[in-house]
């Protein structure tokens, strides 16, 4: 056989990469002829040469730029026989070492200008494209260190699906592009193969979606949905409920109509779908009317909560009850977010399917959380107790932490903290992208961080974390360690991070050191401490979270299987507290599981944690898969310390009610549902089919099921706003009348808020409150011809037959005059209420006190004051209801016993027994019943003052007494405060010589207390006792740099002193001469 046969022989066998037992330096020099000789065209092959095999998998290809170039079309060429020119004899002999190396492979002068390929005629694409992505598609996905790794084979599987999207090349082609690609790599032997050339798991281009005008209006509704519902108290409001509702039309609307007018990606299944839908039914079957067979099935806990146990001679007044949840408008507003926030999340999912969109939409998602830190930190040291320096809040203020716009410090943190990991991650991997740098000293260096990334993500992770640490939270704390320590583990896991990590993370904890030293040193060192203990009960600050958690696990024996209703834990879980609130209201469980539990039982346990196990799965194979790209592994570790993150909260609060929280977790969760690189190779664009397009309808009809409501309670924000404000700015009113004008305007605002949203039982039973305080105070004033005590006895005594007796009756002149209406009217609202949630203890304590306009049944007050120890067992409204009973019914003793153990810890219910009992029994009366400490003789002998009464004196001598003893047993700080709220009611209403007796008393046991001796030289000089006021005041200037009315007081006192100095004092005698 010729040298031309054999050499045919073996390329038919796959080229000379599969020739058995001969290298390259050996072709070189069998052939030597200088006659092109033809080669016979042969489909590729597996090599069988074992060395060469070998050098394949130690020496990795390298590429100039790391991508494909873009090559001129070669120029159209007749289809003649592929001639391969052979070496002349001339060529340098080989150096035989007795091993084979990549330099001998090398050696071998095959190119492709060489030869001249066949002509293409199955697609288009110049000859040199393809065999550029021919070798990309055979050599140039071997780039991992280990040869055989389970990432080699995936990009191969992926190289060879994307076969059937690319024109095919010629076996030759593909065998001279594997030759080239080899001998490429030899002379780069000495180099790291990991940081030589990025790991991709596939070259191909997926196909991209066509620019739509539909597609980019609804990105932009998306992301303004998420910052307007951010900006509106993170859409714990109505008001931001009703902003997501409205974003979630405009951004579902307008992508629906995207993919029905144009193709686009086809519609990716997460496997949360029948999750999501299987809520929203828990939900809507809560809100249902049920018949009450099925009601007990459900919720054992009902008939007792509701007494379908006790029986009442009118059962007219008390309205049935017939769903599962307690608090239907609470549930249904919950159900609005909830529809919303689910349809967000699947929109996020199909607008994720772009690869450069997502990556470009989850750092912009990062860096504006970063700016929205920026923000909360310039609010809280700028502050001036106002959201946005404008907007008042009922509930909370910026002062006293950075809050941005939520309304609890620990939900900000855990918000801020979200965005920790994909920021971190963007900023800290390797870039995938970019060449090879030249350093300065001619050796090659790895590209490493791009500077600009790196300064911006550095920037915004700094930013993140200040926010965090004046949260003055601890569990931000505890979130940004979450937050930053699992991306690092998985980035150097994964080996996404070059030699300049550790450099950039010192700087990074340098930057942030230096804010947190500037700004929230004190807070760090004290919540770091805190936690560093370890300690349970220095954690959890008066057992509150054991406190809370333990009446959820209470409620949830009751509500087994479908909980109290979505947003019935405000309202709920007072009927399982072990103890007394005082005035306490928690408004969630202080953990996101438990409260899962109580408002959607073990329904909700269930599909929760589906949903959690399909997350966590994907996040495991995202992360974990081989066939992961370099370019989106980084976000990818970024997101699973957010998840952790999220999952961290949720063991010690429940942040997951504000949908602002939940939007960006979501969004950041949406990015873990891409296709992989090779299925998004494969896809067909189409128009969106049936299934998706039903399921987004049916979440649709949810969300607008709920819109009206949302919109009502919107539209109510307003003026309910208006009268919390006006109620937290409540001061202790003067006289009668100061607090009858309050009342006035407070009813003002209830009322236009009840017009927009008659559904608010909150509100009704606040108009209700409103109503009958104004009652109280005209029994007080006397306003009524006879006594309420009377009135109400004679209703109860008197033989009347029905209600229309009794209301002819009271509006008998001599009885009610004009209060009877105000009186309905407050019965009527509180009715009201009791229909729009049966938990509402006030509203049951209206109707036992005030019943008897309506009816003359005696039992019930009895029957409502039971229902509302149901709702509430250890209410302190209750005690002061029963103690009320029983005064009005003239059992003064046993009232007495009822009041007395609640008359120091609730400042409300013994503000309503003093103007009781104070215009009743003396001062020493009220001592001998109460038997009060220091702090609950300074309101009784308050209460005298305020009334004017004529015994105020001997209160307030009391009051100077009963502390001076206490003070004895008080720490010093304490002392000071007794001392001062002593002196307030004596200096006003006590005797002088009582007062400058306490002063004598109070100096010695406080003799440094600069404020103490200002007010007692004050008082002193204002009744021109100088020579005793000058000491004090003398003692208070020498500590304080500068009071002018002060020195002015003390240089009257020495001048006075002067001036009885020079006169001597004449005998008696001598004054009657004269």
């Amino acid at each position: 056989m010729g040298d031309w046969e054999t050499f045919a022989a073996i390329m038919a066998k796959g080229g000379p990469d599969s020739a058995s037992g001969l290298r390259p330096g050996r072709l070189r020099k069998k052939f030597t002829s200088s006659a092109p000789v033809p080669v016979k065209q042969a489909p590729s092959r597996p090599s069988a040469n074992p060395i060469l095999s070998e050098s394949r998998k130690t020496v990795q290809p390298e590429r100039a730029d790391g991508q494909q170039a873009d090559r001129p079309p070669a120029p159209p060429v007749d289809p003649p026989p592929p001639t391969l020119p052979l070496v002349n004899s001339t060529t340098a002999p080989e150096q035989n070492t007795g091993s084979e190396t990549p330099s001998d492979a090398a050696s071998l002068e095959i190119t492709s200008q060489e030869i001249q390929p066949q002509p293409q005629t199955t697609s288009s694409r110049p000859a040199t494209e393809q065999s550029a992505r021919g070798r990309d598609s055979e050599a140039g996905l071997q780039h991992s260190a280990r040869p055989h790794s389970t990432r080699q084979r995936s990009s191969q599987r992926q190289s060879s699906r994307s076969r059937t999207f690319e024109p095919q090349e010629s076996a030759s082609s593909r065998s001279r592009s594997r030759s080239s690609s080899r001998f490429q790599s030899g002379s780069e032997e000495g180099t790291s193969r990991r940081s030589r050339t990025p790991r991709k798991a596939s070259r191909r281009i997926a196909p991209q979606e066509q620019p739509h005008f539909l597609n980019l209006l609804s990105s932009v509704f998306l992301f303004g949905t998420m910052a307007i519902v951010l900006l509106a108290f993170a859409g714990r409001t109505p008001t931001g409920l009703f902003c997501l509702c409205i974003g979630t039309f405009l951004t579902v609307g307008s992508w629906l109509l995207y993919r029905v007018s144009a193709a686009g990606i086809p519609w990716r299944w997460t496997g949360l779908e029948p999750i999501l839908l299987l809520g929203l039914g828990l939900v809507m079957l809560q809100l249902t009317p049920l018949p009450t067979d099925l009601l007990e099935h459900l919720s054992p806990g009902l008939p007792h909560l509701l007494g379908a146990d006790l029986t009442v001679s009118e059962d007219g007044l008390v309205p049935s009850w017939t769903i599962l949840s307690l608090t239907p408008r609470e549930s249904r507003l919950s159900l609005g977010g909830l529809a919303c926030v689910s349809l967000l999340f699947l929109v996020m999912v199909q607008k994720l399917q772009n690869r450069e969109f997502a990556r470009r939409s989850v750092v912009g998602v990062a860096l504006c959380s970063a700016l929205y830190g920026v923000f909360a930190t310039v609010q809280y040291l700028t502050s001036n107790g106002k959201f946005f320096w404008l907007i008042e809040n009922a509930y909370t203020e910026t002062a006293t932490a950075a809050k941005g716009s939520f309304t609890n410090a620990n939900h900000f943190a855990g918000f801020v903290c979200l965005s920790l990991g994909p920021l971190l991650a963007w900023a800290m991997a390797k870039s995938t992208n970019q060449p090879k740098k030249q350093s300065a000293w001619g050796n090659s260096s790895p590209q490493g961080l791009n500077e600009a990334r790196l300064l911006i993500g550095g920037a915004g992770v700094v930013a993140l974390l200040l926010a965090a640490v004046l949260s003055v939270s601890r569990g931000g704390i505890l979130l940004a360690g979450a937050g930053i320590v699992v991306p690092i583990a998985l980035l150097l896991t994964k080996r996404l991070t070059d030699s300049k990590f550790p450099v950039v993370i010192g700087v990074m904890a340098l930057l942030a050191t230096a804010g947190i030293s500037m700004f929230g040193e004190e807070f760090f060192n004290r919540n770091a401490l805190e936690l560093a203990t370890a300690d349970v009960k220095e954690l959890d600050d008066g057992d509150a979270r054991q406190f809370v958690w333990q009446a959820n696990f209470n409620a949830q024996q009751e509500f087994l299987w479908v909980g109290g209703g979505l947003g019935s834990h405000r309202d709920l879980i007072p009927a399982f507290h072990p103890a007394s609130l005082d005035n306490r209201v928690y408004t969630h469980a202080e953990n996101a599981y438990i409260q899962i539990g109580t408002e959607l039982g073990m329904a909700g346990w269930i599909l929760f944690s589906l949903c959690l196990v399909r997350i966590v799965w994907q996040l495991i194979t995202f992360v974990f898969s081989s066939a992961s790209d370099d370019e989106d592994l980084p976000l990818a570790v970024g997101v699973a310390g957010s998840v952790a993150v999220f999952l961290t909260q949720g063991c010690y609060d429940f942040a997951w009610y504000a949908p602002a929280y939940m939007l960006v977790i979501l969004f950041y969760v949406a990015y873990l549902f891409r296709r992989p690189s090779e299925e998004q190779e494969a896809i067909e664009f189409r128009r969106i089919g049936f299934a998706p397009a039903f399921l987004l309808l049916i979440l649709v009809g949810s969300a607008g099921w709920v819109a009206p409501s949302l919109y009502q309670a919107a539209q109510a924000e307003g003026p309910t706003m208006r009268y919390l404000v006006q109620t937290r700015k409540l001061a202790n009113f003067e006289n009668t009348e100061e607090e009858l004008m309050s009342l006035k305007m407070r009813l003002g605002h209830l009322q236009q808020a009840l017009s927009a949203d008659p559904t608010d039982g909150r509100n009704y039973l606040r108009l209700s409150s409103c109503l009958r305080r104004v009652y109280e105070l005209n029994s007080l004033q006397a306003q009524l011809p006879m006594p309420v005590t009377q009135i109400r006895a004679a209703v109860y005594s008197g033989g009347f037959q029905d209600a229309d007796a009794v209301k002819n009756w009271l509006n008998n002149p001599g009885v009610m005059k004009s209060m009877l209406p105000l009186v309905q009217a407050s019965l009527k609202a509180s009715q009201k209420a009791i229909a729009c949630s049966p938990c509402f203890t006030g509203a049951w304590l209206t109707q036992a006190d005030l019943c008897f306009v309506e009816s003359p049944a005696a039992d019930l007050p009895d029957y409502f004051i039971e229902r509302a120890r149901r709702v509430q067992p250890h209410s302190a409204d209750i005690v002061f209801a029963e103690g009320y009973h029983a005064w009005n019914n003239g059992n003064v003793e046993e009232a007495i016993t009822h009041w007395k153990t609640i008359f120091a810890d609730h400042h409300s219910e013994r503000s309503r027994i003093l103007e009781l009992t104070t215009p009743s029994f003396s001062p020493e009366q009220m001592v001998q019943f109460i038997e009060p400490d220091w702090d609950s003789m300074y309101w009784i002998a308050r209460s005298y003052a305020l009334a004017d009464h004529p015994q105020k004196a001997e209160a307030a001598a009391i009051l100077g007494r009963l502390t001076q003893e206490a003070a004895l047993h008080l720490p010093e700080d304490e002392q000071v405060r007794a001392f001062s709220r002593a002196f307030s009611v004596l200096s006003r209403h006590g005797e002088p010589g009582t007062t400058q007796s306490f002063i004598a008393t109070s100096t010695k046991l406080q003799p440094e207390s600069t404020a103490l001796r200002k007010v007692f030289g004050q008082y002193l000089f204002r009744l021109k006792e100088f020579q005793q006021a000058e000491p004090h005041l003398a003692y208070y200037l020498e500590r304080v740099s500068h009071d002018p009315d002060a020195l002015k007081m003390l240089q009257t006192c020495r001048a006075q002193r002067e001036q009885q100095a020079l006169s001597p004092v004449q005998p008696a005698s001598s004054r009657r001469f004269r």
